[in-house]
């Protein structure tokens, strides 16, 4: 079973901003764990992008950008964090909207 030992990295490659997409596009649909990294990393980057506009603010765009900036940096890593110890992380506002691309 080679493919069961390097699985986790596949799941990572989920939340890499371009190769996300791809991964949610090339899916299987029998792998459940692969498809929820793959609808979550998605999710998580359409947030990201979406967080950009705040820069557009006067002012106080740019810091909060950064705090946004941090925010999706920590989550990321808390993510494959647990991935590593083969358990699920659910962001908890992300997690909600991963049901809608379910179907």
């Amino acid at each position: 079973m080679e493919s069961d030992r390097h699985f986790p990295w596949y799941c990572a490659l989920a939340y890499v901003p371009v190769l996300g997409l791809c991964c949610l596009f090339s899916s299987r649909e029998g792998d459940e764990e692969f498809l929820f990294h793959a609808r979550q990393g998605f999710i998580l980057f359409s947030l990201e992008m979406f967080s950009t506009m705040i820069l557009f603010v006067p002012k106080f765009g740019l810091w909060c950008f950064g705090l946004c900036s941090l925010l999706f940096s920590c989550l990321h890593i808390r993510v494959l964090l647990e991935m590593r110890r083969g358990k699920r992380f659910k962001i908890p506002a992300v997690a909600s909207l991963t049901r809608l691309l379910e179907t």
